[in-house]
């Protein structure tokens, strides 16, 4: 597992992960991707068009981070999920509480 974090603009955050989203890929980035703060009114786009299978691990980390978010008034959504991986979470009621888009341009736009 793969993790990259850019900031897109001010209050907007790329987190974009790449591989296997299972216990071990979860293990190599939890400490990254817990570190990506978000405040009001702040927007955190998880893009995962690289990650080619989803485990109930990697959507706890998900849903761990979109909790926080709306505690601190911010925002967690997806991006650009592949359908093996968007389908457990569609399947789940995950995107009930993290939005899924299909790319980060259409996240972007429905978002702001």
């Amino acid at each position: 597992m793969e993790i990259s974090i850019t900031e897109l603009e001010p209050g907007i955050v790329q987190i974009s992960l790449s591989g296997r989203f299972d216990a071990e890929g979860v293990a190599l980035i939890r400490g990254q991707f817990q570190s990506v703060n978000v405040n009001e009114g702040e927007l955190i786009i998880v893009e995962m068009s690289g990650v080619d299978m989803l485990a109930s691990s990697g959507i706890r980390l998900l849903l761990a981070k979109a909790k926080t978010a709306m505690a601190n008034s911010g925002k967690v959504v997806i991006a650009a999920a592949q359908p093996q991986v968007q389908y457990p979470m569609t399947v789940s009621g995950v995107d009930t509480v993290l939005p899924i888009y299909s790319t980060v341009e259409k996240a972007l736009s429905a978002t702001i």
